[in-house]
């Protein structure tokens, strides 16, 4: 009956890339300071994970919770939805315009952008 016989146990298994990664990141989140520098950051495969999300709270707990339901969904045709449910006042879920984007840089120049090619086109028929 040697196919009986107790099996010396097996050595512990290597641990895998994400875990390693994982460690790492682990590791890192422990520091007292997050690095200026981006080339102080962890590298290779922990730079894909996610930094400080273990502890974090759900989406609608603590900050976030500022932020609206997470289960609006804007669709394609204006209408909003939260939970499934089409909502009557669509602008009660828009957000407020990022102000300095490139839309109010554009619309800022715009009489001027007109006025320079209005010239630039009479420059260019007198010539």
């Amino acid at each position: 009956m040697a196919w009986f016989k107790k099996k010396a146990p097996d050595a512990p298994a290597e641990k895998t890339a994400h875990e390693l990664a994982a460690d790492e990141m682990t590791a890192f989140e422990a520091q007292d300071e997050v690095p200026r520098d981006p080339r102080d950051w962890p590298k290779g495969k922990s730079s894909y994970l996610t930094y400080g999300n273990a502890g974090d709270d759900a989406y609608g707990d603590g900050a976030t919770s500022k932020l609206g339901p997470a289960e609006v969904k804007h669709h394609g045709d204006g209408t909003v939805s939260v939970g499934g449910k089409l909502v009557d006042d669509p602008s009660k879920y828009k957000g407020k315009p990022i102000t300095g984007g490139i839309i109010d840089q554009l619309t800022k120049h715009a009489e001027r952008n007109k006025e320079l090619r209005e010239q630039e086109e009479r420059e260019g028929r007198g010539a």
